[in-house]
């Protein structure tokens, strides 16, 4: 008999496709196989597939989801399977089938037509259909490197002071405000241009005067709100005795000469205050008599300091017994500490005048962004989703865009609905504007507000706690709830229901991002084994818990896959050192930055020497990496020597005898490769230059690993990209560009243990978690130009709290002080999630590695306040019991000078090795030449490559993006990038019509949209380098990807067509010929590389026309 689940009922409920709700769906609940089974039911009572569209927020959930539909249609085509949960699919997904048959809709030879999508594909897709109302003017290209864009847009409008316009002394206002600081201006300039959508439209509306009542009446509703409070938790009239206990002191203070405190003011004002904003100041004096200067805590003893002098006995008594009936109601000390992180009840004229200017200021930036993305011809994703909602209008006036859409969508479906942001919510109010209740269109969203873990990418939880009560716009939402954990096994899923009751809040507030614990029922038995340990320490030594994470993963069995998960990637810098030393392999995710690889960081001092004589840190960095390799002895008689200047020149003529024979001998070598290199300076661009003194040094050589070599390919893949005329025209644009990018994953590394970060790991799981640094405190938040707070009232109505940064040097201001408290509170709710996430990741085993400072005079163990650990404590407390301050000896790890590796002196070059090592049977020419067009002409080739680059546009932005409509709406971007190619005026027309006939070819036709869709691993343009006879040459596949059934595509595409005296048949017959070889040498490369078969084809646009090729014997 099957095994009936706890939250049957909830399941069954989600598949009623007349009804809106909103889920919540833990860790391991198996949320996305919900989804899946809502899509298939809604697809066998839809009219068309459009009509449905679900919205993730990355393309790997949306490929996972569309796969995982296409698989279902296939499991349909088959008999009914035997376990319980793929029967249930099985049976939606045949009902989902027999509509597609009776539709004559394909879905399985076509599935762009499922609108399963991201948000900024949805966004995208808005613009491009309403480019005059969106004001997008044509075609948008994002780009994922816009701070380079935010920072010249900031550098514009601080430069406006020089103009003498309107502007120009709000400028100066602001870099005097900041102590003339340009450079620091700039940066926060541009740092909110990347958060525009967040506050763009919050001081966008209404005039000067309007903004300041609106806001002043947000100060004024909080400082009341939480007057309310006080006076009702103060159930024993407390109050009135304070302020006699205020008036005492402040007469005490005076009579003994004593420092006037926040309280003198009860010196003649003896009433209790009332409950208004205006006394604000008064009840605030209150809460400094009762508590300690800093701290939420009430005072302990009363001394002649705040006004009670030794002889007055009875007075201290009746102080202290007051506040000893504080102390025993929860309620009223929590409303009198919040009365001392009350802003001001109004700004002063002052502090307007500064933050109206600066909201000037920002709107100043924004035009100038928008000026800068109209010349550069590309905008960041900020851009486009704010067009999108232009696109769309609002509620009370909408655009012929959001009509037709009305029409158009019938069912939406919300993944990750608890990381929805502002705007991303807003969208959906705009999309959903005008659904009536019982008109069949559905809202379902689906989520789990205890891993809402992205307020980095501003998601707010507080928004999935407002749609549960309130619902989005006009639709309520019907609230499941589902418990059954399927991943972790019963002792870890009984772990986690014990220990973070406690350590999340007990009632939801959307305001602070509150979400209480939901408890989880496992679904694997309970004789299973699963098992947590708790591995405390007081030291704090980072060492000694990386050793500890070897002796976890080595007592682990092999067959089980473990995750070292961290909060910060700082946690890890001894963690990695450790596994190496240990011989243990292990594979990194997203954890390390590029730029944070030895081999890395000695590319780049190559490239700043080579580009800058002058730069004497570069330079040494070069003598001292592996290809050189000069010892710190003879580095210093170089120093010494060489005290000034560049030192390349003094380098070729340096008396060689200062240094010892190893050195002499690096250096001259080294002298002899960077000589000859600069002879050839600008007749290479700057990767083919760079690469080639890196290979003639023996960087080659030099590298560790598969991963490094993988590693230095993206370096100067980006070298590449930014290179102008053979320089890099902005360092620091280089310098960020790489510090975006995070380091490859070792391809000999294995699976058994992979590194990542705890943000990373959500939707994952392990066998085995292990999660070192829970003692280790948080980051402190920068301070922004513009701070600003976004709450709602139980009804849903939005308040706006807002302000300016203080002045270099000034103390924080009420304002900003109770924005970064609520933002604090925020932060730290965020990071107790962020833990349940984490835990709940293991299947098996779970470790939890932590260290608790030892109390010398208590001996009683305290976690770092704000740490991870210290949210867990209430269930961990007991397993530090045994720590003493004997063991905690406040070490401090040992600096270790690391080993030099470096080349041996008598290094020569020889051929390089490939990063695949090709085999060279004699009967194939596995690298074969780039076949001769001696019939095409250049036009031909030019279209050719614009072909090539369009088709990778659209399978980069998704394949359901493109339609005829766009395709021709695209002549001004394919002759332009005709042009851009030297392509003749005259000729651009018809090699335009060339161009869109081929991409709407494979628009039109099946197999193309299959090879453009976003399958697995799916690559357009992938490189790769091989070992030839003659040297190293560069591969690049057109198209690669692994199918739905798990075999890997090597596609290349020919745009040409069959000459008139040739029958389409011959034609492509000799082009299999022509290119069998080049597809054979991709088919080695990538075997030798992973291990993987492939399949070979070549696809002609211009034709309609796909020919496999069989795989080599």
């Amino acid at each position: 008999m099957s095994k009936r689940i706890a939250d049957h009922e909830q399941r069954r409920d989600a598949l009623d496709t007349s009804r809106s709700f909103i889920v919540q769906a833990p860790a391991g609940s198996g949320k996305t196989t919900l989804l899946i089974q809502r899509y298939l039911k809604l697809l066998a009572i839809a009219q068309q597939p459009e009509e449905i569209i679900a919205i993730t927020f990355t393309r790997k959930a949306a490929a996972e989801m569309r796969n995982r539909i296409m698989d279902a249609f296939k499991l349909a085509t088959g008999e009914m399977p035997e376990q319980d949960h793929e029967q249930q699919l099985w049976k939606i997904a045949r009902e989902a089938s027999k509509r597609d048959e009776q539709e004559g809709w394909q879905l399985r030879n076509n599935p762009g037509r499922l609108r399963i999508q991201t948000i900024d594909s949805l966004t995208s897709q808005l613009v491009r259909m309403m480019p005059m109302l969106s004001q997008s003017g044509g075609a948008l290209s994002p780009t994922d490197r816009a701070m380079p864009l935010y920072r010249e847009a900031a550098r514009n409008t601080l430069l406006e002071i020089e103009s003498r316009n309107e502007w120009s002394e709000t400028v100066a206002e602001l870099l005097i405000h900041l102590d003339n600081n340009f450079n620091k201006v700039e940066e926060l300039l541009a740092g909110m241009l990347g958060k525009r959508d967040q506050w763009l439209r919050l001081i966008a509306a209404g005039t000067d005067q309007q903004q300041r009542q609106l806001l002043e009446s947000t100060l004024e509703k909080l400082v009341l709100d939480a007057l309310e409070q006080l006076v009702k938790a103060d159930t024993n009239n407390i109050i009135p005795q304070l302020v006699e206990q205020a008036h005492f002191s402040a007469q005490q203070l005076q009579a003994n000469n004593k420092p006037q405190q926040d309280w003198s003011c009860y010196l003649e004002q003896t009433d209790t205050p009332l409950p208004v904003a205006d006394e604000i100041s008064r009840w605030q004096a209150l809460a400094e008599l009762v508590l300690v200067k800093s701290g939420d805590t009430l005072r302990k003893q009363a001394t002649i300091t705040i006004g009670f002098p030794p002889d007055y006995k009875e007075e201290k008594k009746t102080f202290m017994a007051l506040l000893d009936q504080i102390r025993q109601q929860p309620e009223l000390l929590h409303a009198i500490t919040q009365l001392r992180k009350l802003p001001a009840a109004s700004y002063s004229d002052d502090d307007w005048h500064l933050l109206s200017a600066l909201a000037e200021l920002l709107k100043i930036a924004t035009a100038h962004l928008k000026v800068i993305f109209g010349e550069r011809g590309e905008v960041d994703h900020i851009e486009v989703a704010l067009r999108a909602h232009d696109a769309l209008g609002n509620s009370d006036d909408p655009t012929d865009l959001a009509l037709m859409l009305d029409q158009r969508i019938q069912h939406l479906l919300v993944d990750e609905f608890q990381d929805t942001s502002h705007g991303q919510y807003q969208l959906l109010e705009k999309l959903t504007a005008g659904w009536q209740p019982d008109d069949g269109r559905t809202l379902f969203c689906v989520g789990d507000p205890m891993q809402s873990i992205y307020r980095f990418r501003e998601a707010d939880v507080g928004l999935y706690l407002d749609a549960c009560v309130n619902g989005i716009g006009d639709i309520q939402l019907q609230q499941l709830s589902l418990k059954v954990n399927f991943r972790s096994h019963h002792n870890i899923v009984e772990w986690v229901n014990q220990a973070f009751p406690a350590c999340f809040p007990a009632q939801p507030d959307s305001n602070l991002g509150a979400v209480p614990y939901s408890s989880s029922v496992s679904f694997v038995e309970e004789g299973l084994a699963g098992e947590v340990s708790v591995h405390p320490a007081s030291s704090a030594s980072k060492q000694e818990e990386a050793q500890k994470v070897v002796d976890i993963i080595k007592s682990t069995p092999d067959e089980l896959k473990i995750a070292i998960l961290v909060r910060s990637r700082s946690h890890l810098e001894a963690i990695i050192p450790a596994l190496r030393a240990a011989s243990i392999d292990f594979r990194v995710t997203e954890t390390e930055r590029l730029n944070t690889l030895p081999v890395i960081g000695d590319l780049c001092s190559l490239v700043r020497a080579l580009h800058h004589f002058g730069d004497r840190v570069a330079w040494m960095s070069l003598l001292r990496s592996p290809w050189c390799g000069l010892l710190l002895s003879d580095l210093y008689q170089l120093a010494n020597t060489i005290e000034s200047g560049p030192l390349w020149p003094c380098l070729e003529s340096i008396d060689t005898s200062l240094l010892s024979d190893d050195g002499t001998q690096r250096l001259t070598r080294f002298n002899a490769i960077i000589s000859a290199s600069l002879q050839h300076a600008g007749r290479l661009t700057l990767r083919e230059s760079t690469e080639a003194v890196w290979l003639a040094l023996g960087g080659r050589d030099s590298l560790q690993s598969g991963r490094d070599l993988l590693a230095v390919e993206v370096f100067f893949s980006t070298l590449e990209s930014l290179e102008s005329a053979g320089r890099i025209e902005d360092p620091q644009q280089f310098d960020e560009a790489l510090n975006e990018l995070y380091a490859p994953a070792d391809p000999d590394a294995g699976d058994h243990v992979e590194i990542l970060t705890m943000h990373k790991s959500k939707g994952l799981e392990y066998d085995c978690i292990i999660l070192p640094g829970l003692g280790r405190g948080p980051r402190h938040a920068s301070k922004e130009l513009l701070q600003y707070l976004q709450t709602r009232d139980e009804h849903g109505v939005e308040s706006l709290l807002m302000t300016n940064i203080e002045a270099t040097g000034d103390a924080t201001s009420p304002t900003s002080s109770y924005i970064r408290s609520i933002n604090a509170q925020r932060d730290a709710f965020e990071q107790q999630r962020l833990l349940y996430v984490a835990t709940t990741r293991a299947k098996r085993r779970l470790h939890l590695l932590g260290h608790a400072t030892i109390n010398t005079k208590t001996g009683i163990p305290n976690p770092t306040r704000g740490s991870l650990l210290a949210s867990l404590w209430p269930a961990v407390k007991q397993h530090f019991g045994e720590l003493t301050a004997d063991d905690d000896d406040n070490s401090i790890d040992a600096w270790q000078t690391p080993d030099i590796k470096r080349l041996p002196a008598d290094w020569k070059a020889r051929l390089p090795d490939a990063i695949s090592q090709l085999p060279s049977p004699a009967s194939t020419t596995l690298i074969a030449q780039m076949p001769e067009f001696t019939w095409a002409g250049e036009l031909a080739r030019h279209v050719g490559t614009v072909v090539h680059g369009m088709l990778e546009v659209i399978a980069n932005e998704g394949v359901e993006q493109w339609n005829k409509e766009r395709i021709k709406a695209s002549d001004s971007l394919i002759t332009n990038w005709l042009l851009s190619l030297g392509c003749v005026p005259h000729d651009t027309a018809p090699a335009v019509k060339r161009v869109q006939k081929a991409l709407l070819n494979t628009l039109d036709d099946q197999r193309g949209q299959w090879i453009l869709q976003d399958h697995t691993d799916a690559a357009c343009e992938f490189g790769i380098s091989v070992r030839h006879e003659n040297g190293i040459r560069h591969l690049i596949i057109d198209r690669l990807f692994t199918d739905e059934n798990g075999e890997r595509w090597i596609i290349d595409y020919k745009s040409g067509s069959h000459h008139e005296a040739d029958t389409v048949d011959a034609f492509l017959e000799s082009e299999i010929e022509r290119y069998r070889d080049q597809l054979y040498g991709y088919w080695h490369a990538l075997k030798k590389l992973d291990g993987m078969p492939s399949r070979l084809a070549l696809y002609f646009p211009m034709l309609n026309a796909w020919r496999e090729i069989p795989a080599p014997e």
